[in-house]
């Protein structure tokens, strides 16, 4: 008997621990805001409160996104650049300028045509990941890379300015002096969990995510939901990018931060490629390429000075030295 009335109060205790874990971010969340008050005053201040969701509001709009493939045990890679491109577009075709020089149209149209390009990326990724078998992780990689060589393409690599006000108004402006990209987030929020919690398709998410054979064995078309998941993704890709427009006051390449850049060598002073390095013998040392010999810095130590006045001018640049040996005097 008193060995019931234990095991009853540890599994009274254990599900009151289970309970409490499924409320951990909650909680972690409150300990933050705690923390930073106790640390500075004007921390739970109403201004500073309204300027924290401004600046999380992007991110916030693409992570609501990814929650759908995240909850169907998929995962999303490509939502920054799907952004990005979706921005691009929106921006080029309500201006007329770029890839769609002379070709301006309406400002809802170009929001719509930006919009349907991000979702065309999630079906896209959706469709070979639901069809072929192929891991969401890949398929949402190459997707990744063909959103951001497209944006390059549309935008020329250059950034559009001169905006309509209609079109930064969706995330530039205020409503009732409360910053109208906020009011998207929140409205984004609201709307996903409303379609999670309450609708059959949040269910049929719920349910492949928790076990994707128990969920055929009930009928539900896995594909299809898992096609929908990747759309959505790519739909609040797009509207980031949308309201990324209003935030910025312009449409940037570099909007999504692409990671292709990450591994490129660049110049420190120039930005540009840093090229004549070649790798030579087993000890992995580099060496100047002949065309393109490293500067020397004087004797003095100051750096070498053309003729023209262009540092790093030499006139004996690239022209084979002569080999000597050690202990030879040289003839004069």
């Amino acid at each position: 008997m008193a060995r019931t009335a234990v095991d009853v109060g540890a599994a009274r205790e254990q599900v009151t621990l289970k309970q409490i874990s499924q409320y951990g971010p909650i909680i972690g969340l409150v300990g933050l805001y705690v923390a930073f008050t106790l640390l500075n005053d004007r921390f739970l201040t109403v201004g500073n409160q309204v300027n924290v969701l401004q600046q999380v509001s992007i991110i916030g709009i693409m992570a609501i996104g990814v929650t759908f493939p995240i909850l169907c045990a998929e995962i999303d890679l490509s939502i920054a650049q799907v952004m990005e491109v979706g921005g691009l577009t929106i921006a080029t075709l309500a201006v007329g300028a770029r890839l769609f020089e002379g070709f301006a149209i309406p400002v809802p149209a170009a929001i719509l045509v930006g919009l349907l390009l991000g979702a065309t990326f999630g079906a896209v990724s959706g469709f070979v990941t639901a069809r072929f078998g192929v891991p969401s992780f890949m398929t949402t990689l190459a997707m990744l890379f063909l959103a951001d060589g497209f944006g390059l393409i549309v935008s020329g690599n250059r950034p559009i300015i001169g905006l309509p006000a209609s079109l930064t108004a969706i995330g530039g402006s205020r409503v009732l002096g409360f910053p109208s990209i906020v009011i998207v987030f929140l409205a984004l929020l609201v709307a996903s969990q409303l379609l999670l919690s309450y609708t059959k398709f949040g269910l049929y998410i719920y349910a492949i995510g928790g076990d994707r054979q128990a969920a055929e064995r009930m009928g539900i078309n896995v594909p299809l939901v898992r096609l929908g998941t990747l759309i959505i993704s790519g739909l609040f890709a797009g509207i980031a990018g949308l309201v990324t427009l209003g935030r910025l006051g312009s449409a940037v390449p570099t909007m999504g931060g692409t990671p292709v850049a990450a591994h490129r060598r660049r110049h420190p002073r120039r930005g540009q490629p840093v090229r004549g390095l070649r790798q030579h013998g087993r000890h992995a040392r580099w060496r100047a390429h002949p065309r393109h010999p490293p500067e020397r810095p004087e004797p003095d130590g100051r750096r070498p000075v053309g003729p023209a006045g262009r540092p790093g001018h030499r006139p004996d640049a690239g022209r084979p030295r002569e080999r000597r040996r050690p202990g030879l005097i040289p003839d004069n």
